[in-house]
């Protein structure tokens, strides 16, 4: 937990120690367990701050002076209305002593301190039962805060006093639950607090883009999200997070660089983007690492910037007639099998004649080999 663990060796007086502390945890857990969590947490009702509220105080949630007794170990959670826990709240706490009087000196704080839920929006604090304050009944002062929640200020009251009838503020829905009481007086008891949580989880508001780029040079994926609070993110290729490193970069911003990519590049890339609400992944997107050197047009085999029958014809006097070879032999590889035989310049003449099959990419316009394969483009002059 966040919250400072209670050092009983540090604390003398404590005769019941850490072995109170433990029980009163599990108590506590217990508690929680054997109660199944409803479907809607009603809202923790707000009171009075009253007039001996002091900002500043220390943050810890150990109260508890030195000869003190009983004492009182309280605990519970921070939800929001759907029950679900609020992580890191801020709690603030005051009461009286068992005099029924509050340190008001600004400078002791006594029965005063501030702390914090842990990740699960679970808290506990140890001190003493408040004593009476005039015209009150017993009652412990709270402000309980998180960071997409507005400030709750309330109070909390304890079952059985005779005063509760009496006093104008007390509340039974802001009783705390006793779980247990030992032979001194010692006492265990429990509250959860429910917030309006203005916290969003995160969406994708613009997925990352597919990219073909040539190897030897960069190529970064972006992306847009919502959501409140601070968020995170962490892209992922093929479904394993990358970290940065020699050519990554950005791997935990909304912008992922990769420098100088190669083939091995080539795969799916994501990105998961969390806050304290939830967390959202979006949608993948190819990276397409080319192996030639440069863009080109398929079955484009003369680089006449057209495919027409020119082209098939290029392709079959390189092979059978001694012809110069094709500025870009990756243009001449219609069926983009990864080798230059007769099959391309039949599958360009049945995609120009017959209606078949359409030449893989980059087609109809420049583009990248999007395969890895031996049939490289020295140079394709129709492409910038």
């Amino acid at each position: 937990m966040v919250l400072r663990p209670i050092d009983a060796s540090a604390r003398p007086w404590r005769t019941a120690g850490r072995g109170a502390l433990l029980l009163a945890s599990v108590l506590l857990g217990i508690a929680r367990g054997a109660s199944p969590a409803p479907a809607q947490c009603p809202i923790t009702g707000s009171q009075i701050e009253g007039p001996y509220y002091i900002a500043g105080s220390p943050e810890t949630n150990d109260l508890a002076l030195p000869g003190d007794g009983p004492l009182l170990t309280l605990g519970g959670r921070v939800l929001d209305t759907d029950c679900q826990p609020i992580p890191f709240c801020w709690i603030d706490v005051w009461h009286t002593d068992t005099n029924g009087a509050y340190d008001n000196s600004g400078v002791t704080y006594t029965y005063r301190g501030h702390f914090f839920t842990d990740a699960d929006g679970e808290w506990v604090l140890h001190t003493i039962e408040p004593g009476l304050y005039p015209g009150r009944t017993r009652h412990i002062h709270v402000k309980v805060e998180g960071d997409n929640t507005p400030l709750l200020t309330t109070q909390l009251y304890f079952p059985g006093e005779p005063l509760n009838a009496s006093d104008s503020f007390y509340d039974p829905e802001l009783e705390v639950t006793v779980l247990s009481e030992a032979p001194n007086g010692d006492r265990v008891a429990t509250f959860d607090f429910a917030l309006t949580s203005t916290c969003t989880a995160p969406t994708v508001a613009q997925d990352p883009s597919p990219l073909a780029v040539v190897a030897g040079d960069a190529a970064q994926f972006t992306i847009v999200a919502t959501g409140s609070a601070t968020l995170g993110y962490q892209w992922r290729r093929e479904g394993l997070d990358l970290a940065d490193g020699p050519g990554v970069s950005g791997s935990a911003t909304s912008a992922l660089l990769l420098s100088a990519v190669d083939v091995a590049d080539t795969g799916d890339y994501d990105c998961v983007i969390a806050n304290s609400c939830g967390s959202a992944t979006s949608a993948a997107a190819d990276l397409v690492v080319g192996s030639g050197s440069g863009l080109f047009v398929r079955s484009d085999c003369n680089a006449d910037g057209g495919t027409d029958v020119a082209d098939p014809i290029a392709n079959l006097t390189y092979l059978f007639a001694a012809g110069a070879a094709p500025p870009c032999l990756d243009a001449c590889d219609a069926n983009d099998d990864g080798s230059l035989d007769v099959a391309d310049a039949v599958y360009a003449l049945l995609h120009l004649f017959g209606g078949a099959a359409t030449p893989a990419p980059p087609f109809p316009g420049c583009g990248i080999d999007p395969t890895a394969d031996a049939v490289n483009c020295g140079d394709f002059p129709p492409c910038p």
